[in-house]
């Protein structure tokens, strides 16, 4: 007589399915809150700062949004791909005074285009906003 015991293979696959959704419930229940407080600061930022014009001297930038803005970030890269960065604190845009104008970082002779970036301070943390890409004129 042949008396072998275990599970059959209905009740091996449902609970594997059972396994499978526990897992997955337990990933989302971490994952979903941490891109949904990332997503709301990240559109804090969109549309908030516009280059208005970018010359060999300068750039100026134009807040479009209340932003606590804490710095400002101007980086110029010319053709033969030579780049100098400048991180500016000072005279910062504000909803009272929206538009600002900072100068070209020095070293790049000749640059053609720029690259602003703006950190400010969203839900209490400081964030690096997504960085605008000009071609100079």
């Amino acid at each position: 007589m042949n008396n072998k015991k275990g599970i059959s293979a209905i009740v091996e696959t449902v609970l594997l399915i059972l396994v499978i959704i526990a897992a997955v419930g337990a990933i989302a229940g971490i994952a979903v809150p941490m891109l949904k407080g990332q997503a709301t600061k990240t559109a804090a930022c969109l549309d908030s700062v516009d280059v208005v014009s970018a010359t060999s001297s300068g750039v100026t930038i134009l807040l479009k949004k209340d932003l606590a803005v804490s710095g400002i970030s101007v980086t110029a890269s010319n053709v033969s791909g030579a780049t100098n960065a400048a991180f500016y604190t000072t005279s910062l845009p504000s909803l009272s005074a929206p538009s600002q104008t900072y100068a070209m970082p020095s070293g790049v002779t000749n640059p053609s285009k720029v690259i602003v970036s703006v950190q400010a301070t969203i839900s209490g943390s400081k964030q690096t906003c997504p960085a605008i890409e000009t071609a100079i004129v």
